[in-house]
């Protein structure tokens, strides 16, 4: 119960701290990943039957502006092998504005992401910091990579779409 109150009151106070949208032009981005790495900590070690190099991941967030290059995103994972889901928020800071004669197409960001493991052995609250970048085809399509490291370690790999 600890470990709800502290994600609820962790994305409460990100809801309750932002204003207006305005760090990205789009509305809102849907972003669709793929995401592999370690995920041993949301089960009992003594479980045999587990293996985690098989244990990929969808990682769907949506991005909402909140301040000049910040967005926050409700987030949601979903193992391929469905033993357990994780629910979560992310904060995310875009460094284009630092980086002098960057391409256009490219957005470079940094965050944190937290979450609840729901299912495996137990519930489990998980806080990562992440990294990655979006290199965007067009005004509506990007293809994008992010690593972490935290809780969990991960990369992934996959596609945006913008509003």
């Amino acid at each position: 119960m600890n470990k709800l109150l502290t994600f609820i009151l962790f994305v409460g106070s990100i809801f309750l701290f932002s204003n207006n949208s305005y760090a990205q032009k789009e509305l809102g981005s849907l972003n669709l990943l793929i995401k592999a790495g370690s995920y041993s900590q949301y089960y009992n070690p003594s479980n045999k039957n587990y293996n985690d190099n098989n244990n990929a991941q969808l990682h769907v967030f949506y991005e909402i502006s909140i301040a000049e290059n910040m967005t926050v995103s409700p987030a949601i994972d979903l193992p391929f092998n469905f033993d357990y889901v994780v629910l979560g928020a992310r904060v995310d800071y875009y460094f284009d504005g630092f980086i002098n004669n960057l391409p256009k197409q490219l957005d470079l960001w940094g965050g944190i992401d937290s979450g609840i493991v729901i299912g495996g052995d137990g519930d489990t609250f998980i806080v990562n910091a992440h990294g990655g970048g979006e290199w965007k085809f067009n005004d509506t399509w990007g293809g994008i990579a992010e690593f972490g490291g935290g809780t969990s370690s991960y990369g992934s790999i996959g596609i945006g779409y913008h509003f």
